[in-house]
């Protein structure tokens, strides 16, 4: 990838300029002196000797501004869920609501994975699906009120990345907690997503977030069915995803 190329040719160019510098041209060592001592110290080496450790920094400089880590886009095969008990028809259930309609990204770079962030995931909440066209349609306008453009969308924004460690590898399977704001409607509360994340190649993540949250917190009302006789307390909220680098 460009990336890596560029990461190894800023190592290369920086290992270029030193040893020019110190072997070759008799300069001082870059790492602790100046450029314009270096240029001074250069004497009768002649303007050619400068014009080479110029470009040759420039080069390295250049390439120093290309190593971002990587982003990987949340494509197909992602999908957010929430999970939650109740007692319908006399029977104790779970349901289970569903929308492949997520947004997001990660940046990551298995070389540096203690730098790794989570851009604000974005689901969709009006096309939540849990089989049942009377129960969604009570979930999306009566609950959540994501009929209204205000309250489509749910957001997580993360602000902190916990149990990364230092080196990763192809086929690493990595145990994280993912801190963020989550945002409901007009309700806001900080949440910690458990989330397991397998590093399937150099070019895709696959993994899955999990926590769980009282529904009461971000100021939801549930309404009464006779046909539901009880609903719990908590929700459990998932993301199932698939993270690939852009072709």
């Amino acid at each position: 990838m460009a990336t890596y190329n560029n990461l190894r040719n800023f190592e290369f160019w920086k290992r270029a300029v030193y040893h020019l510098s110190i072997t070759r041209l008799g300069f001082p060592s870059p790492k602790h002196t100046p450029l314009s001592a270096m240029v001074t110290g250069m004497g009768k080496r002649g303007p050619l000797a400068a014009i080479v450790l110029v470009v040759a920094l420039a080069v390295s400089a250049t390439l120093a501004q290309d190593t971002e880590a990587p982003v990987f886009q949340l494509v197909e095969g992602t999908e957010a869920r929430f999970l939650i008990d109740e007692g319908f028809m006399r029977r104790d259930i779970t349901v289970v609501g569903v929308t492949p309609l997520v947004t997001g990204t990660v940046q990551f770079d298995r070389d540096d994975p203690l730098t790794a962030s989570v851009s604000i995931i974005t689901i969709d909440a009006r096309d939540l699906d849990s089989g049942r066209r009377r129960r969604d349609q009570a979930v999306v306008r009566r609950i959540l009120n994501a009929d209204q453009d205000r309250y489509r969308y749910i957001t997580f924004e993360p602000t902190a990345v916990a149990g990364m460690p230092p080196l990763v590898q192809v086929g690493d399977i990595l145990e994280l907690q993912i801190t963020g704001i989550l945002k409901v409607r007009n309700s806001v509360n900080e949440e910690v997503f458990d989330t397991t994340v397998t590093v399937v190649s150099e070019t895709e993540l696959q993994g899955l977030a999990s926590t769980t949250i009282r529904w009461r917190a971000y100021g939801l009302r549930i309404p009464s069915v006779a046909v539901v006789s009880w609903v719990a307390d908590e929700v459990t909220l998932e993301l199932a995803f698939t993270a690939a680098l852009p072709d």
